[in-house]
């Protein structure tokens, strides 16, 4: 009977305990340590960042009309792969957008501050937009600018827009935007922003890079771009980014472009990355994201996946 009793408490327990990975409401509203984070891949470039005191979302895939994407009805919306701001109204939230095009930002996000208490917009690029409806921090390149307490550092893009280097909450992350060497003649550029970068931080924790762009186009000229930024940067986990599959709800898989990028497999082209990296060191520190949702956490400089 003591045995019966003793098991029943302990499947409560378990039962009660929030479990890691499986619900964001949980996750967003628990406390990350110093030198930690939770990261949340949102599809095409978008990822959210949970540390210690900011949840940032970095390009987020615009739930409103430009998508014609509806939210989930369910609360836990990160899990699905899109934002839901009214399960992050209580937080303090940075948006950070690195680039014009309609895969990194849309209108949708601005109505987030009708919900979210603390919400501040920073942007790469200036949407030259009415300050007084659409309150925003514009970063050139190469401006640096402390924002709400994180120490934020802007670098050239490819074509438009910019890279940041964040330092919050004892970590340093470092989100390249669409900064891609697609052409021969583009690598010197992008050699010589992550050399700028690299003298602001030798080290980061967590790179977020381009690894393809449009419809499966990765010419080796990329790859090396990102062995170059590993070179510089000593990431300890890089999150590659770019691909339109078919996860990733956006207007351009209306076009016969964007449906024969949707049609692509995903998971493949991060496997002939990972196959690709110079070294087995290297390999370890690429993480295979997969689906839009899935979840990550970072602790003691390593990624753990759910």
């Amino acid at each position: 009977m003591k045995s019966h009793a003793l098991w029943m408490v302990l499947g409560a327990v378990i039962l009660a305990a929030p479990v890691w990975g499986q619900d964001s409401v949980v996750l967003l509203h628990r406390d990350v340590p110093e030198k930690e984070a939770v990261i949340w891949y949102l599809g095409q470039d978008s990822f959210a960042v949970k540390t210690h005191s900011h949840l940032l979302i970095f390009d987020p895939l615009n739930p409103g009309q430009e998508n014609s994407y509806k939210l989930p009805a369910s609360a836990d919306s990160l899990s699905e792969g899109v934002v839901n701001p009214e399960t992050i109204k209580d937080l303090d939230v940075v948006v950070l957008v690195s680039d014009m095009g309609d895969s990194h930002y849309g209108t949708g996000l601005w109505p987030w501050k009708r919900y979210i208490s603390k919400i501040t917009y920073v942007f790469g690029w200036d949407p030259i937009i009415n300050q007084d409806n659409h309150e925003y921090i514009y970063l050139k390149p190469h401006e640096q600018k402390m924002i709400d307490g994180m120490d934020v550092t802007t670098m050239q893009s490819a074509v438009h827009g910019s890279g940041f280097l964040i330092k919050v909450d004892g970590l340093t992350l470092f989100f390249g935007g669409n900064d891609i060497v697609l052409e021969p003649e583009q690598k010197q550029r992008f050699e010589s922003e992550i050399d700028f970068i690299a003298r602001k931080a030798p080290q980061v924790d967590l790179a977020f890079l381009e690894f393809q762009n449009g419809a499966g186009n990765r010419p080796p000229s990329v790859a090396n771009g990102i062995w170059y930024a590993d070179k510089k940067l000593s990431p300890r986990a890089i999150f590659p980014m770019g691909a339109m599959n078919g996860e990733v709800p956006f207007r351009l898989r209306r076009t016969p472009e964007g449906q024969k990028a949707a049609a692509i497999p995903y998971e493949p082209l991060i496997q002939d990355l990972i196959r690709e990296a110079p070294s087995d060191a290297v390999r370890a520190k690429i993480v295979q994201t997969e689906k839009r949702g899935k979840v990550f956490f970072y602790r003691d400089g390593k990624i753990t996946p759910q």
